[in-house]
């Protein structure tokens, strides 16, 4: 299956810097933005055939948690964590 791409900001990188080249890969289902990158990308995602969520104000890490949420609850599976 397609995956997406969670373009998350830390202190030494910025994952916007990727979307392009994401949105140029097969592979990609879309990409998933900190509040603020829609004028960006929207046009080139669009071009690409891609989804495109951009995140509120508390930024793509908090998308990350909603999709991870989401799926779990519909997985009947057994989920192991390792730390």
């Amino acid at each position: 299956g397609k995956r997406w791409f969670l373009a998350l900001k830390g202190a030494r990188f910025d994952g916007k810097t990727f979307v392009p080249d994401a949105l140029s890969s097969e592979d990609c289902a879309g990409v998933i933005l900190e509040q603020g990158g829609k004028r960006l990308f929207l046009e080139s995602a669009r071009a690409a055939g891609k989804g495109l969520i951009v995140g509120g104000a508390e930024g793509g890490l908090t998308c990350l948690h909603g999709l991870a949420k989401y799926v779990r609850g519909h997985y009947d599976g057994k989920v192991v964590g390792i730390t």
